[in-house]
């Protein structure tokens, strides 16, 4: 479910306005029932391409200018569907800030922050547009302004417990220490001044991530240094970091030990060659395969582009330094991903991007199989690759429904029991990349396109599930920090009983800033820096609930190992009735060796 642009350049930006709010194109789809309250949002043209502009303070003051003209408009009508008030309400604020005018975006960003579900969202609102004010009023000096700005922040914190806020707040710090005007310039060069070209001017949104990232640059210069440190000093408030619970709570099938289950890694694809002694290998049972218009392929993983072949471990490499790098983690792999990238001519930047969003694609159903099938003898893997970066054409997502029968047909046929689902498609995701690819500018119109494109995913999912009752299905739940109850995601939202959907929590427990939440979340798993072998890679760690989903796909195989009598049913209940009680902010952790204990209480098996 990825934006147009690397979290490196979208995240900083929006949260210095509101701490905490989504960002643009993280709110839900206006929904389709409502079309003639809608408002058309603006296309602003520049006086130069985007990544001129986004360092151009002059330039990023006309725009905001405009833009607040428009806002204050549209925030006046009672009518504006929710959706676009949140869209408006974000660009509001970018441009109030860059106007200098920090009470208007502080009021816009409280009035945003209170109408979410969680409870750190309005706490944090607007936090450090409140240490910008105290700054401005501290004087010319620039230390001065550093010390306010600091003082100002701290105070703001301290009342706020790390406990409910701290997973949104350490998000903050690692988008804060990544950020790198350079890189950012470089990325807009290559990602959005294309989408500027074709349309000739920006729709709201990418106006606002215009915005917001050109006074992230202009604030960053002169505060980031105290930032981080009162960031710091606030998270150390909590004490030592806790050791990681999952240890403690996962146990190993030694080896003979269990019946064989089958599993599938509904995926970008793996090699099962990587797994020997725990592939599925019986007659007509091997990998099935789609190519990106879903027509049946062959192979076990994607493709490699022409130019990479036999350099994937450099390209594994580079992406790991890429994911690290947007965490604001300094490893060798984050280093050298920031000087290839540097050192890359703009003309081929946008290739080397592509590559690296390539390699994500190309390693994902790796990992993903390598933790469902970790201190797990009996597990049998089975390759359902498909390519999971959907392709927002109503005539080729018609081909879905027919590859989504042949796959759980398949599946069904080899005697599968679980089949893990760590990607999914929501309406907020197909309709940021028709604004991302400044596709379809009618609202109306897009937003038709919209429900009927999800409509084609959820409903083939919604049935293909539920004509498989024997197989259990284990979901992410989505990394946008959204709210599946608002903004529905398939197959995440769905709601069926052999469906079990997996939301992310660190090493410690704790919530983090990217899980999707909701009551579609069943249960939590770790998903922060999470290992998994991979070949040719020397050094491979993630973070996502594609992470935390096939940890309780590898729990139900395990509990299916010592007793293959479990139902569908049974199991689903077993999993989440041994998880821990759900909290206020609606985690749930789940528990392997509970649910083995509870298990053999049962008398399924011995402990």
């Amino acid at each position: 479910m990825a934006k147009f642009l690397p979290r490196l350049t979208h995240l900083a930006p929006l949260l210095l306005a509101a701490a905490g709010a989504p960002a643009a194109l993280a709110q839900p789809a206006a929904p389709a029932a409502a079309p003639a309250a809608a408002t058309a949002l603006p296309i602003y043209t520049l006086s130069a391409k985007p990544s001129v502009v986004i360092a151009d303070a002059a330039g990023l003051a006309v725009l905001a200018a405009r833009v607040k003209q428009d806002t204050d408009a549209a925030l006046a009508n009672p009518a504006l569907p929710p959706a676009q008030r949140a869209l408006f309400e974000a660009a509001g604020i970018q441009a109030a800030l860059l106007l200098g005018d920090y009470d208007t975006a502080l009021a816009l960003a409280r009035q945003s922050a209170a109408r979410a579900r969680d409870g750190a969202s309005l706490p944090l609102a607007g936090l450090l547009t409140k240490a910008l004010m105290a700054a401005r009023d501290a004087g010319p000096d620039t230390g001065a302004r550093q010390a306010a700005f600091a003082a100002a922040l701290r105070a703001s914190l301290a009342p706020v417990p790390v406990a409910l806020a701290g997973d949104r707040v350490r998000a903050q710090r690692a988008s804060f220490a990544a950020f790198d005007p350079a890189v950012v310039v470089k990325a807009f060069a290559a990602q959005l001044d294309p989408v500027y070209a074709r349309r000739n001017g920006l729709e709201l949104p990418l106006a606002t991530e215009l915005m917001g990232t050109g006074f992230a640059m202009q604030v960053l210069s002169v505060y980031r240094t105290v930032l981080l440190e009162a960031i710091d000093a606030y998270l150390a408030s909590a004490g030592t970091p806790p050791a990681s619970i999952w240890p403690e709570r996962s146990f190993a099938l030694p080896p003979g030990t269990g019946t064989p289950i089958a599993v599938a890694i509904w995926d970008n694809g793996f090699d099962p060659a990587d797994y020997p002694g725990q592939r599925l290998d019986a007659a007509g049972c091997g990998t099935l395969a789609f190519d990106q218009k879903l027509a049946p392929a062959s192979g076990d993983l994607l493709a490699v582009p022409g130019q990479w072949r036999g350099r994937e471990a450099e390209l594994i490499s580079l992406q790991q330094g890429a994911s690290d790098a947007n965490r604001g983690l300094d490893t060798e792999e984050a280093r050298h991903y920031r000087e290839r990238f540097a050192g890359t001519p703009a003309k081929d930047l946008r290739a080397f991007i592509d590559a690296v969003a390539f390699a994500q694609r190309y390693v994902h159903g790796s990992r993903v199989a390598a933790i469902a099938a970790a201190g797990n003898p009996a597990i049998r893997l089975q390759n359902i690759r498909m390519e999971t970066r959907f392709s927002m054409d109503e005539d080729r997502l018609a081909a879905f429904p027919a590859a989504v029968r042949s796959g759980i047909d398949h599946m069904k046929r080899c005697g599968v029991r679980i089949a893990n689902l760590s990607w999914g498609i929501s309406r907020n995701s197909i309709e940021g990349v028709f604004i991302a690819n400044g596709l379809e500018p009618d609202p109306f119109r897009r937003r038709q396109k919209v429900e009927r494109l999800y409509a084609i995913v959820a409903d083939a999912l919604r049935a293909g599930i539920a004509s498989a009752p024997d197989i259990l299905f284990v979901a992410a739940a989505g990394n946008d920090a959204a709210d599946l109850d608002s903004d529905e995601a398939a197959p995440a939202s769905l709601s069926l009983p052999n469906l079990i959907t997996v939301g992310a929590v660190d090493e410690a427990g704790r919530a983090t800033g990217f899980s999707r939440s909701g009551a579609a979340v069943a249960v939590h798993a770790n998903g922060v820096n999470v290992a998994a072998t991979l070949p040719g890679a020397a050094r491979a760690t993630f973070s996502g609930t594609s992470a935390a989903a096939p940890y309780v796909t590898n729990l139900a195989a395990k509990l299916l190992a010592l007793n293959p009598r479990l139902t569908t049913g049974e199991l689903v209940s077993l999993i989440r009735s041994s998880a821990d009680a759900r909290t206020a902010a609606g985690i749930s952790l789940v528990n392997p060796a509970r649910a083995r204990q509870a298990l053999a209480a049962t008398g399924g098996t011995a402990r």
